[in-house]
C-alpha cells in the first residue's frame, strides 16, 4: 500500500486535532512525535517525493519499483 504524504499529514492532524496520542514508531520501535513526524513529511516533500517510501528500493516519487525476491 502506498501512501501520499499529503494523507499522511491530514491524517496526522487528524489524530493530534483529537488528542490521541501518537502511534508511529521508528524501525527500532521508539515512538515519534507529532513534530518529529511532521518533520520527516517536510523532509520527504522536499525530496520531490509524493509517496511516504515503504521500502528501500522505490521510483522518484516513493513508491515501490518492486523486488526481484519475495519479501519474507
Amino acid at each position: 500500500m502506498s501512501a501520499t504524504t499529503e494523507y499522511v499529514r491530514k491524517w496526522l492532524a487528524s489524530e493530534e486535532a483529537a488528542g490521541r496520542p501518537q502511534s508511529f514508531l521508528t524501525a527500532e520501535g521508539g515512538p515519534v512525535s507529532y513534530e518529529d513526524a511532521r518533520a520527516y513529511l517536510d523532509e520527504l516533500t522536499a525530496q520531490g517525493l509524493r509517496f511516504v517510501p515503504s521500502c528501500d528500493n522505490t521510483d522518484a516519487e516513493g513508491r515501490c519499483a518492486g523486488h526481484e525476491e519475495a519479501r519474507p
